[in-house]
């Protein structure tokens, strides 16, 4: 048994390492194409560019092992079936199982080293990427004009553009925000467009029909300018490369236990928000039980239609739905609080699950893969490929779209990220029967061909 081990394990691997490498060249071609504006022409050392194809390998690899698992795992035994070696195992008694072994084997050693690459090695390398992105952004002033995007690349400057016109190539509805510590100055502007001053110092934003809004001395005060046409002015030295590093880290950016330490902030938020309005209703009967938000909103609802049977004084009445109204307009604040934070909890719930499902794909890949791989009896490399394709789409529309419906509350995050390994799984296990009862008939077909020898 160990021999047959190794020997399987074995086709595995040159197929393994083959696909791999296609997977990681196509995948890395495509982020280049990508991102390509960003560095070429801008004056950037060679190292650079090799550093950023470096730093972005880590969710190249996250995402081409298991397809290259799946690969494997179809070449592997499709050769095995068209060869009849699969055959002669089965008639030397070795059964589906031992077969199957090795490969779930050597699945689960990958998995194992993708889920450590994945808590690890993976959250670090995605938070070098975005800040020397971010860095080689800032000597590309043409970021700056992509529409719909939010860019702060630029220190002390935030700009929006909502839309661009097709005919004029303006930019319409245009917000740049100046800032410190604080923000100090707001600019919008119906359009705008980049304009040449002959001056290599500055980078000139030419705006038209806006108004400006500028914090006064006065606390708390602003005044406002109205304008037909305005001239902002960037300086240029703000586009040189510089090698700067943010501390925020994003919800990709984290291991393991930071995104659980997040998780139990949210959580802590959540309860708070939840006792304020808990406490809001037990000052007007503290006999009720709340049991969300929107009972609390309906008990408010109720409270204030009885208003008008009861027998108080005008004013008594207009008091006392003045103070429902205000208990209404903080409940309805404390609810806001608790769907933002329940969809952040949420996308940090997706990503922890992420971590481990993403590798464990790989068990369930060679699950599915080996029977698809015999039914098929096709060891060819091509329809390998093309069959992966095809069951690794299928995978990632399921994770997008749990992923998508997590972040909106409309599915539980945990089964968002674990569903499709469910679904394959299942498609295994059928596929694996009918592996497993064709393999049966072969066997009773070969015990009467001998008998009637």
């Amino acid at each position: 048994m160990k021999i047959l081990n190794k020997y399987i394990i074995k086709e595995h691997l040159s197929p393994f390492i083959m696909s791999l490498s296609v997977l990681i060249l196509i995948l890395l071609a495509q982020f280049l194409l990508k991102h390509m504006d960003k560095f070429l022409g801008k004056g950037l050392n060679i190292s650079i560019l090799f550093e950023m194809v470096y730093y972005n390998m880590a969710w190249v690899m996250a995402l081409a092992v298991p397809m290259a698992i799946l690969v494997s795992t179809l070449m592997a035994f499709g050769r095995l079936s068209n060869d009849n070696e699969i055959l002669a195992m089965r008639s030397s008694g070795i059964t589906y199982k031992s077969m199957l072994s090795p490969a779930l084997i050597f699945a689960i050693a990958i998995s194992l080293i993708m889920i450590y690459f994945n808590n690890w090695i993976l959250p670090d390398m995605n938070y070098k990427a975005r800040n020397l992105i971010s860095n080689i952004s800032k000597k590309n002033p043409d970021i700056l004009f992509q529409e719909g995007q939010l860019h702060n690349e630029l220190d002390g400057y935030i700009i929006y553009f909502e839309s661009k016109d097709p005919k004029s190539g303006k930019f319409k509805n245009t917000t740049i925000i100046e800032h410190n510590n604080k923000i100090t100055k707001t600019i919008t502007s119906k359009y705008a467009e980049l304009i040449e001053d002959y001056n290599d110092d500055l980078i000139s934003l030419y705006l038209e029909d806006g108004f400006i809004y500028e914090k006064s001395k006065k606390e708390n005060e602003y005044r406002t300018i109205e304008f037909e046409n305005n001239i902002i002015r960037i300086d240029a030295n703000n586009f040189s490369f510089q090698r700067r590093t943010t501390k925020y880290r994003g919800d990709r950016e984290l291991v393991f236990d930071s995104i659980k330490v997040k998780i139990d902030s949210f959580d802590k938020k959540i309860a708070k928000s939840k006792k304020r309005i808990k406490d809001r209703i037990l000052i007007i009967n503290p006999n009720y039980t709340t049991e969300s938000p929107d009972s609390a909103l309906t008990f408010i609802k109720d409270e204030l239609n009885k208003l008008s049977a009861i027998s108080a004084t005008k004013e008594n009445i207009n008091a006392i739905k003045r103070s429902l109204k205000n208990i209404e307009r903080g409940i309805k604040h404390d609810k806001a609080q608790i769907e933002s934070n329940s969809r952040l909890k949420n996308k940090y719930i997706v990503e922890l699950h992420k971590k481990f499902s993403i590798p464990i794909a790989s068990i369930v890949f060679v699950f599915a893969g080996a029977p698809l791989g015999i039914i098929a009896r096709r060891g060819k490399f091509s329809i390998s490929m093309a069959i992966s394709l095809i069951f690794f789409l299928i995978y990632w529309a399921f994770l997008i779209a749990g992923e998508e419906f997590a972040d909106q509350g409309r599915i539980n995050p945990i089964l968002s990220m674990w569903l499709p390994n469910i679904i394959l799984f299942i498609i295994g296990l059928f596929l694996n029967l009918k592996t497993i009862n064709e393999m049966k008939r072969i066997k009773i077909f070969n015990m009467k061909r001998n008998k009637d020898v």
